[in-house]
């Protein structure tokens, strides 16, 4: 059982200048967490009762130039942070006899720390709306799932902080008002570069550590893309959509990844006139992985290594390929629904 107090103080203001074509915005939040936690099992780690608490400022400051009744021009630099789930506060998962349980406690994670920088151009025209981002992440303490493999054959997943991380990349969109036979095309991109920026510490009690410093950060796609075009004609309406997720790596040393995927989706349906009471009755139908493409679709549990290697200390680290663990993405499916406004 976990209670969790959030109290939150924060200031804000803005500025418009040279005729409203220049706005400045910057405020300060103040956050403070507070929680407490009872762990009913027997024989944990940490014992039944768990508290703790964090607290962070967070400053924020945006711009945004008019160059045009079009154009405008942004720049924004953000500041958050993420406290841990409440699940690494406990032992927890299946018993191993005498050694402790699968999902291992770790209290005093310290929370995620991340300043976000963008700048941009954004053009928005009556037929058509487009916009380039280029941003930079930088987090401290990245807290990830990692699952560790005990010297005993066991395993066990816990929460850690993987330290530093960097991040640059560009985003991109293009889209219309409907321009034939109602039909809307929207186009996205997406390009990372995701760097981890610390060693990692290898699994199995080695003391030692992985050379993941430099490396690509994993659960991150170097690319993805997106295509949509939708219809609407007031009556009939349907959609079409095609997704390309780059590989993805489950190991903070790179030596396993999920493959990249293809994910098509197809939907159709119809708005009826109001009846009486019931207003905008519509039904539809949705196609979901239209081409039944048996993927992963993302790695939930990250490890140090998935094969052996030698850490940064000289010692030789033990891997197992079936460490990490993923999520696999649905099948094909059909949903039909039905709905109404009263």
């Amino acid at each position: 059982m976990t209670q969790t107090r959030i109290h939150t103080l924060f200031i804000a203001d803005n500025i418009s200048l040279l005729n409203d074509k220049l706005n400045i915005e910057a405020g300060l939040k103040y956050t403070f967490v507070q929680r407490q936690g009872h762990n009913f099992l027997p024989d944990t780690s940490t014992g039944p009762y768990i508290s703790q608490s964090w607290q962070q400022p967070l400053p924020a400051a945006s711009i945004r130039y008019k160059l045009n009744s079009r154009n405008q021009l942004f720049a924004s630099v953000t500041t958050n942070f993420r406290v841990p789930q409440n699940y690494s506060l406990y032992d927890s998962g299946a018993y191993y006899p005498g050694g402790g349980y699968a999902t291992k406690a770790n209290p005093t994670l310290r929370p995620e720390i991340s300043i976000s920088t963008e700048a941009g151009w954004r053009y928005q025209g009556p037929m058509i709306m487009s916009s380039l981002t280029y941003f930079h992440y930088n987090f401290t303490n990245r807290l990830y799932s990692k699952t560790v493999q005990t010297t005993g054959g066991n395993y066990y997943s816990e929460s850690i902080n993987g330290g530093g991380m960097h991040a640059d990349g560009v985003d991109f969109e293009f889209g219309t008002a409907p321009i034939l036979y109602h039909i809307r095309p929207y186009f996205s991109a997406e390009y990372i570069h995701a760097i981890t920026d610390s060693n990692i510490a290898a699994g199995g009690n080695t003391g030692d550590y992985v050379y993941s410093k430099g490396k690509f950060a994993p659960q991150t796609p170097q690319y993805q893309f997106g295509l949509n075009l939708n219809y609407d004609d007031g009556h009939f309406f349907g959609n079409y959509s095609l997704k390309y997720v780059a590989r993805q790596y489950s190991t903070f040393n790179n030596d396993q990844h999920i493959p990249s995927y293809v994910l098509m989706n197809i939907g159709a349906g119809y708005h009826f006139k109001d009846m009486g009471r019931f207003k905008s009755p519509t039904i539809r139908i949705n196609l979901q992985n239209l081409t039944n493409n048996h993927y992963l679709g993302y790695a939930s549990g990250v490890a140090s290594n998935a094969y052996a290697t030698r850490g940064v200390y000289g010692n030789k680290i033990k891997g197992s390929p079936t460490a990490t663990s993923f999520a696999i993405a649905a099948p094909f499916f059909v949903m039909a629904t039905a709905s109404v406004d009263f």
